[in-house]
């Protein structure tokens, strides 16, 4: 009796036994579970995202005010400062102080869309200067971009903005992409021309400071103005153009450019990347996989000039179609059997053929070279020394030069102006008139070959 009358109750002890441990259990799972997403959470480095608001100041036509929303605590925040130095050179640095030597902190938003988020205020950007700030910590950045007194189209987009209607259609669209456009280079153009963006690439110029309008560094596209110009006008004829020192290949505004920011979480976020210029991943002749290295680069900005500053990555991106003109210090690894090159010395045998042809080198130091303050732009890399690139010589977009044409043979064929008209010469989108090039660096013909007789 005593046995019988004991067995239910061990019976309802041990089921009440399993129900602790299988709670316990479930418990500890989440507790696990938690802990590993805030893990995750701590171990990102930059925002996920962050967005920017651009506002008018009422009764001030100079100035707006600029701020930055992040949804996820802890960042840092730093601004980019640009110098420029006597010798023509660039000098940049960022700093966690604003302009008025204050500690630049992120601050609780409350109220509003959005509340709760952690934001930095610009209370008087200049309009029509570039500002350049990043965010993060453990020494992983992510830059964002702010041109007042126009919020950027192109990323940063806030909760309420109206900024994707200016391209896309949810309905009525004229291509498969939802764009308003058939053709990019419309779509590009109804902003580009002057109108609806600082940056007027049909003319070539650009909104600063103050309100003059100064050159653009990259040149004009528009045929009124231009003798040579990267041709982007033929995109609704099917027409493949030849790259010059490339293979043939179509054009258009986002071969170059992307309309939207690339964020790649598995690497350090460059939110806003210069000029939004793209970065490629292809195959080498090897077969290995080549990730093309982003442009780096920013502005100087004052209110009469507008000039950039370069600092790596020009070379190859402007290779991924002119590859056979990438030949220097870096030479492009989808040609791993051209030559490299070092600075001619004494008894060397100079310049060495790449491909068909001998070609002037990119991507060397050319600082010692320099005697006089040289007004090319050439790269910047943080390494003391001044690299010349593709850049320093052409333009990206167009020239407006009168001088210096080249006649279509074997260097340039398959040019076309913007009407559809072949053209039989182009000045090759130089930056100076002639061969005024050559002059800026070889002046000291004697020193700056390295030749003795």
């Amino acid at each position: 009796m005593a046995t019988g009358s004991t067995l239910p109750g061990n019976k309802r002890r041990c089921i009440l036994v399993k129900k602790t441990v299988v709670v316990f259990v479930i418990l500890l799972f989440l507790a696990g579970f938690i802990a590993f997403v805030c893990i995750l959470a701590s171990a990102q480095d930059v925002p996920r995202r962050v967005e920017t608001t651009v506002e008018a100041i009422t009764g001030d036509n100079d100035h707006s005010r600029v701020t930055f929303f992040i949804r996820e605590d802890n960042f840092n925040v730093q601004r980019l400062v640009v110098t420029k130095l006597p010798d023509g050179g660039f000098q940049y640095s960022w700093t966690n102080t604003d302009e008025a030597g204050n500690p630049m902190v992120m601050v609780r938003q409350t109220g509003g869309p959005y509340d709760g988020y952690w934001r930095y205020t610009i209370t008087q950007a200049r309009n029509y200067q570039n500002y350049i700030y990043r965010f993060g910590r453990n020494g992983s950045w992510m830059e964002v971009r702010a041109f007042p007194p126009n919020e950027n189209a192109h990323a940063n987009y806030q909760k309420n903005t109206d900024t994707c209607k200016n391209c896309h259609s949810t309905h009525y669209a004229l291509t498969s992409r939802l764009l308003n456009q058939k053709l990019v280079l419309e779509l590009c153009l109804s902003c580009h021309d002057g109108s609806g963006s600082k940056y007027n690439v049909l003319d070539g110029e650009v909104i600063v400071p103050g309100g003059a309008v100064v050159s653009s560094p990259a040149g004009p596209f528009g045929s009124a103005v231009a003798t040579s110009y990267h041709n982007v006008f033929r995109e609704d004829t099917g027409t493949v153009l030849l790259a010059p020192g490339g293979t043939k290949t179509g054009l258009s505004c986002t071969d170059c450019h992307s309309a939207h920011v690339l964020q790649d979480q598995t690497k350090p976020v460059r939110a806003s990347g210069f000029r939004l210029l793209k970065h490629y991943l292809y195959e080498t002749p090897a077969g290995a996989m080549y990730d093309q290295p982003p442009v780096v680069a920013y502005s100087h900005v004052t209110g009469s000039s507008y000039e950039t500053v370069y600092v790596s990555g020009m070379n190859e991106f402007c290779s991924h179609c002119h590859e056979h003109y990438n030949y220097g210090a870096n030479p492009n690894p989808r040609l791993p059997s051209y030559p490299t090159h070092t600075l001619r010395t004494e008894g060397g045998d100079g310049i060495l053929k790449s491909g068909q042809y001998y070609r002037h080198p990119t991507g060397i130091n050319i600082a010692g070279w320099l005697k006089v303050p040289v007004r090319l732009p050439l790269e910047e890399r943080g390494t003391g020394g001044r690299y010349m690139t593709c850049k320093t010589c052409h333009y990206a977009h167009g020239t407006a030069i009168i001088s210096g044409y080249h006649y279509s043979d074997r260097f340039e064929v398959d040019k076309y102006a913007a009407d559809g008209r072949p053209l039989d010469r182009s000045t090759m989108l130089k930056r100076t008139e002639g061969m005024g090039i050559c002059l800026e660096c070889h002046l000291d013909i004697w020193h700056n070959t390295g030749y003795r007789q």
